[in-house]
């Protein structure tokens, strides 16, 4: 049987998937857990990863699936933003980790974790740089800062301020000198290595600049070869920034790569379409819109489109007929998971399992009280604190700590006050979102929710009341978990076919089932209750003032 691959490398497991190659339909599944170290006190990274035991890790999945027994027609991969660091003595020579001196661990851990934020100091100095620059980039210095965030440029989550701050790392002694310095994004990474074990072809993996000059979402391959001299501190040693060559080259089976988000984009019909917002909303949240327009037309214009977004972003869904747009918040799901680990009574309890209770809870009180949960007062308590800290952690003076066990919120009634709140503030940046959409007179019909967020009834009711039947939600009816698997197969099929991946989900013959979510009659918000709606309504309108102040 002919079959294709797709593997998901997230945060704490790996997902791989087999696939009919001819329809697409599943064959074997398997979840690996892949865990990250937090070592807040290190002097080189806080969250790392080992990219050898992930990849004997993923070589071991695919002997359990049994892929040899199968014909591989096709191999697609995403992962976290994650950047995974290796040398060679020689460009003959096998990679290995760098080799430490000065640190207190031993953590020889070769993957700098997405989240690891410790290059923040390396990517203020690029943004300064980027706005005195008179020299070196050929004027694109605003492009470059425009395309990322509204003019705020790189953060110290993105891939470049990292191996800057790998570069100062080894300047400074912390690392024995390489010979040669072997950097990937974590996706190209898995893909390479794969390529290598199987005897497949890397064309596709290679470090080419994209159409606009710029790496999406600043990962680091796709920038302009000037860009790298310009931007990276000096070094002693050659730097290669993925794969040095291809290899393979008579192999049918050529591996694609992207980040996990977009291939959870790319397992829906969301990207071919201009009103439809895709959201991946789990512990974190990932939105994407695409663009009917070529993002190298936005350049010469004064207002960037969507100025909260990252983009416009070319070599995403095709070279440059559509452009996409892309804006991340680190902390959304997992506020639930704090609280309910935090929490006294849920401490034990799985995410799930708190959920159910929680909402029993909801619905005794309602029936006690003979009035909507919303109306209580305290709920407003904890979404101040939420916006006034977006959420940082920190107390203030006039709010109470919405995960900590104060002595009065810590019981029954505490929680769930804290759960609404929660829903809330996840309900009113959606709706900023879309908001910011209409101010530019761009029209959003349909929002695509894929993760553990979109299992919540009553956040999409709350979405849904927002805008008040503006909008359809529609939710992927197949398993949220193995989103990202399958769109990384689509997106491996689309380049064996030589498509684009819009070109390619447009053409599918065998559309994938979804649900399109309604206010039920039994809606958690009634709608015959005016005094909820002017309540709810006024706090949206108070909240959509300073959610992104």
């Amino acid at each position: 049987m002919e079959i294709g691959i797709g593997i998901d490398v997230g945060s704490t497991s790996v997902r791989i998937g087999i696939f009919n190659y001819e329809d697409g339909t599943t064959i074997k599944t398997i979840v690996k857990e892949m865990l990250y170290k937090h070592e807040p006190d290190s002097k080189l990274w806080h969250y790392t990863q080992n990219a050898f035991v992930m990849r004997d890790s993923i070589f071991t999945a695919l002997e359990e699936l049994h892929v040899n027994s199968y014909i591989v027609k096709i191999c697609g991969v995403s992962a976290t933003c994650s950047m995974v660091f290796l040398q060679r003595d020689s460009p003959a020579d096998h990679l290995r980790p760098l080799t430490i001196i000065h640190e207190e661990t031993n953590n020889t851990d070769s993957i700098i974790f997405w989240k690891d934020h410790t290059a923040q100091p390396e990517a203020q100095r690029l943004n300064n740089k980027l706005r005195t620059a008179n020299e070196g980039l050929s004027g694109k210095e605003n492009k470059i800062l425009s395309t990322l965030g509204s003019r705020s440029g790189f953060i110290g989550e993105m891939a470049i301020p990292k191996l800057s701050r790998l570069i100062n790392l080894i300047k400074e002694g912390f690392y024995e000198t390489p010979h040669i310095l072997e950097v990937y994004d974590l996706h190209v990474y898995i893909a390479q290595t794969l390529a290598q074990k199987y005897d497949w072809n890397t064309v596709h993996l290679q470090n080419k600049p994209n159409v606009n000059g710029i790496g999406i979402d600043g990962e680091l391959q796709g920038w302009d070869l000037s860009f790298y001299v310009w931007a990276l501190p000096e070094t002693s040693f050659p730097i290669c920034i993925g794969p040095s060559k291809v290899i393979n080259e008579t192999s049918i089976v050529r591996p694609k790569s992207c980040i996990d988000c977009y291939a959870s984009w790319f397992s829906t019909d969301a990207c071919t379409k201009d009103d439809t917002l895709f959201m991946a909303a789990g512990t974190s949240t990932c939105c994407l819109y695409a663009m009917p327009r070529s993002a190298l037309e936005y350049f010469g214009e004064q207002q960037q489109p969507l100025s909260l977004f990252w983009g416009p972003f070319t070599n995403v869904l095709d070279k440059d007929k559509k452009s996409s747009f892309e804006i991340g918040f680190s902390e959304t799901g997992i506020l639930l998971e704090k609280l309910f680990n935090k929490h006294q009574i849920t401490a034990s309890w799985s995410v799930a399992e708190s959920i159910n209770y929680v909402e029993n809870q909801i619905a005794i009180y309602e029936r006690k009280k003979s009035h909507s949960i919303y109306l209580e007062p305290e709920i407003y308590l904890f979404l101040k604190y939420l916006t006034l800290n977006k959420p940082s952690g920190r107390d203030t003076p006039d709010t109470p700590d919405l995960f900590g066990n104060d002595g009065v919120t810590d019981s029954t009634l505490g929680l769930i006050f804290k759960y609404i709140a929660i829903l809330e503030y996840l309900a009113y940046q959606v709706s900023n979102l879309i908001l910011q959409f209409q101010k530019e007179k761009i029209i959003i019909n349909h929002l695509v929710l894929s993760g553990s967020q979109a299992q919540n009834k009553r956040l999409l009711d709350l979405i849904l009341f927002m805008h008040d039947g503006t909008i359809d939600i529609i939710v992927p009816a197949e398993d949220w978990k193995f989103g990202a698997m399958k769109g990384a197969f689509y997106l491996g099929k689309a380049y064996f076919l030589h498509q684009s991946i819009v070109d390619f989900l447009k053409s599918r013959k065998n559309a994938d089932q979804i649900v399109i979510c309604t206010r039920s009659e039994t809606s958690i918000l009634k709608e015959n209750s005016f005094e909820e709606q002017t309540l709810i309504t006024a706090m949206f309108q108070n909240q959509s003032r300073s959610l992104y102040k």
